[in-house]
């Protein structure tokens, strides 16, 4: 183990159901760096990332720090990853704010009512960190799935864990915000977390400074994947600048339009408007007003 390296695992090996799904991974990461995981569906990087953290059982040896994961207990194994997982499922209606300070848990914050000043300010950091603070009171049972996910991450960012390992951080969100995203976690870097990304694809090796790394899956063409980021980058650049935000938070073209034009529902032939009321042969009916037809 080099002397800088922060995360270290060795001949590491994942058995699920019988099935080999990791065998012999080795790979050294050091503190700063943004490395995102490429491999396509099934090659094992959700599986990397969750045996990397302890939360599924492995061969081999895992090092964080210089020490064994397995003599860590679980508050600071908590204290030393920030795991950020695909599913953002949350079954309870509670403030946004008050699922970003489950980060505080780990450090011993077990009110979120109830937090000390240095524990209410990682909060407050962490929730301008993933522009979360406009619906901070707002249920998370009422959010959408793109802001239910970046509250995850400002979870995530409140634990301010050495590693971040975070799986497909931005896959259900805007352009804009996946940007916004990559560029905080770049930053994260910056400061001495390592941060690694399980990602199919990610927003852009330049945009993002990330380092793609194969890590002992399936084999990948580094140039191949290399194109693919650079090419979704610039796509995904465009289409932002070609939004702004309309009303209710929704993207609208910048463009304005034509005088006289039509509504796009009005104009396309699988659409129509009908007076509500019950349809023929149906005899039901949707409620008084005007009603808009669905895709028939």
């Amino acid at each position: 183990m080099t002397a800088n390296a922060l995360l270290m695992a060795r001949a590491l090996g994942v058995t699920l159901s019988g099935r080999s799904v990791l065998k012999d991974v080795s790979l050294e990461l050091s503190s700063g760096h943004l490395v995102a995981l490429l491999g396509p569906n099934g090659a094992g990087k959700t599986t990397l990332v969750r045996a990397l953290a302890g939360l599924v059982a492995s061969e081999g040896s895992i090092l964080v720090g210089g020490e064994a994961l397995t003599s860590l207990g679980l508050q600071e194994r908590a204290r030393r990853f920030g795991y950020l997982p695909q599913d953002h499922t949350v079954h309870w209606p509670l403030p946004a704010r008050d699922i970003v300070a489950l980060g505080r848990y780990p450090h011993g914050a077990t009110d979120p009512a109830r937090l000390t000043m240095k524990d209410a300010d990682a909060v407050l950091r962490a929730m301008r960190a993933a522009d979360v603070t406009d619906f901070a009171d707002r249920p998370i049972t009422e959010l959408s799935g793109g802001e239910r996910s970046r509250v995850a991450l400002a979870r995530v960012f409140a634990v301010e864990a050495p590693v971040i390992l975070a799986d497909e951080p931005t896959s259900s969100l805007d352009p804009r915000h996946q940007l916004d995203i990559m560029k905080t976690l770049r930053a994260a870097a910056d400061g001495g977390t390592h941060t690694d990304l399980g990602q199919r694809g990610a927003v852009g090796e330049g945009e993002a400074g990330l380092r793609p790394v194969a890590a002992h899956l399936p084999a990948v063409d580094d140039e191949h994947w290399r194109q693919r980021l650079d090419r979704a980058a610039g796509n995904r650049l465009r289409h932002a600048s070609a939004l702004h935000p309309g009303p209710r938070g929704r993207a609208a073209a910048s463009r304005p339009r034509r005088s006289g034009a039509r509504p796009a529902a009005a104009r396309s032939p699988r659409c129509r408007a009908r007076p509500a009321g019950p349809r023929p042969g149906r005899g039901r009916s949707t409620g008084a007003g005007w009603a808009t037809s669905g895709w028939r």
